[in-house]
């Protein structure tokens, strides 16, 4: 028989609540839904339990696997569907009681995918609701518009949508089984790149019950963050090639939130896991800091980028001299320094001073508000002392904050500045902008992240 729609849930090990989980669609479930139910080598009594449902219900069939996973069990349950829709359930969840009755004739706008709410349960706190509004979207590249702009159309999960069969398997879609996190994901961004046509509905499908503290946040999960790095490129690939009616702006605020939005997932898990601390940290610090800086390259003069607070960033261009006793200065900003009574560079300057650099290797500009002014007025004035016969030079040294060099060479680089000189970057790092303690604080992680976004747009637009 062919049915309007196949619900199709992998068991394993799930005697305890199994009965709940069914219990809520069989009373629910009409004629023209089947549902396919794949046990995935269970060791207790579930597949017992789910015999008397298949008897006394012609929708409902059962399937015996060996153990695969959940994955396994998923691709199992497409083979042996029927239905012209499929969707999926966990068999740890409860279907919402009157949801077959009325998501059922929305079907008959023929759409590739529809997307439903989530009221999800936890263990302690309150009940939360994730929902979409009422929308046909006439086109996947609608659809990722829409998706770039709001960032919130419920598109991770599998259990909360009705996929078109006849599409899976004209692309032969299906999960990948040789991981076991995130291939809920990949299916959907795969799937969602062949649409047509697709609807979200404000009707809640589902109660997701969190039954126990083992859940994906309180295990560790090895290699966590290039796991999700992984993840977030793939969803990069779907949407941003689909979407036709977003600016580069847009795509570019929708990579940056949500890779450092990705990140902060990662931190959380830190005080819980010290061993992903250990694993995802350094990843994490490289795509922020970049490469190490070697300190020991002898340069003529640097030049350092001013900031609010630039006390450790005059104190860093200080110790170059070390490696550099014959260095020049050019310090660079406009702004007030923290104390509202002198510049960033005139700070700085004062600093140089204070320690015993004489004022005949220090040169200063005043003007820059922005890191593209400190390139550009830097530049200028290395050109002027040349021109003039009052210092020329071929090494030239950039130093600024640590997390923020990667977007100073970047911008460096792209205008092409400095282009006479050897350049050596140098960073240098505040009390809670550092390698090792960013993460730690609101502020640090405020700073680390918004600089990352900046980068980001920088880098797509």
């Amino acid at each position: 028989m062919n049915y309007l729609l196949s619900i199709i849930i992998p068991t394993y090990n799930c005697a305890d609540f199994i009965c709940e989980t069914m219990d809520t669609i069989i009373g629910f479930l009409p004629d023209n839904c089947e549902m396919v139910l794949v046990d995935d080598g269970s060791t207790d009594n579930t597949p017992g339990l789910l015999r008397p449902y298949a008897d006394a219900h012609k929708n409902v069939n059962v399937y015996c696997n060996e153990h695969k996973g959940v994955s396994g069990a998923r691709n199992a349950g497409i083979e042996h569907a029927s239905g012209r829709y499929i969707t999926f359930m966990d068999c740890d969840d409860c279907i919402t009681p009157d949801f077959l009755e009325k998501s059922l004739p929305l079907t008959e706008s023929n759409a590739d995918l529809y997307i439903f709410g989530i009221k999800r349960i936890p263990l302690k706190g309150n009940p939360e609701f994730w929902t979409v509004k009422d929308k046909v979207y006439s086109s996947a590249s609608d659809f990722a518009d829409e998706y770039i702009r709001t960032r919130r159309l419920l598109v991770y999960s599998n259990c909360n949508k009705f996929y078109k069969k006849q599409l899976i398997d004209k692309m032969q879609l299906h999960f990948d089984e040789r991981i076991s996190f995130g291939e809920d994901r990949l299916f959907n961004y795969s799937f969602i790149t062949f649409c047509e046509s697709i609807v979200t509905s404000s009707l809640t499908m589902l109660h997701y019950l969190q039954r126990s503290e083992d859940s994906g946040s309180s295990k560790h999960i090895p290699d966590f963050f290039r796991r999700i790095l992984a993840l977030h490129e793939a969803k990069m690939k779907c949407f941003l090639r689909l979407s036709e009616g977003t600016t580069d702006l847009e795509k570019a605020s929708f990579k940056a939130y949500d890779l450092t939005r990705e990140i902060e997932n990662t931190l959380q898990r830190f005080r819980e896991h010290p061993e992903e601390k250990e694993e995802n940290l350094p990843v994490i610090n490289h795509m922020i800091f970049g490469d190490p800086c070697d300190s020991t390259r002898p340069v003529d003069i640097v030049i350092v980028f001013g900031s609010k607070n630039c006390s450790y960033k005059a104190e860093a261009a200080f110790k170059l001299l070390n490696n550099n006793p014959k260095m020049h200065f050019l310090l660079s900003g406009g702004n007030l320094y923290s104390d509202d009574i002198r510049t960033e560079a005139e700070f700085m300057r004062d600093y140089l001073l204070e320690h015993g650099v004489t004022s005949d290797k220090i040169f200063m500009e005043n003007r820059a508000i922005c890191t593209n002014d400190n390139i550009n007025l830097s530049d200028e004035l290395l050109s002027t002392l040349r021109e003039t016969g009052e210092f020329s030079c071929k090494r030239v040294g950039i130093l600024t904050s640590g997390f923020h060099l990667p977007r100073t060479r970047y911008m460096i680089e792209s205008k092409d500045a400095f282009k006479d000189y050897s350049i050596t970057y140098f960073n240098c790092f505040g009390a809670s902008t550092g390698p090792d303690n960013w993460y730690e604080t609101d502020r640090g992680r405020l700073i680390i992240l918004t600089e990352l976004s900046k980068l980001i747009k920088l880098y797509y637009t």
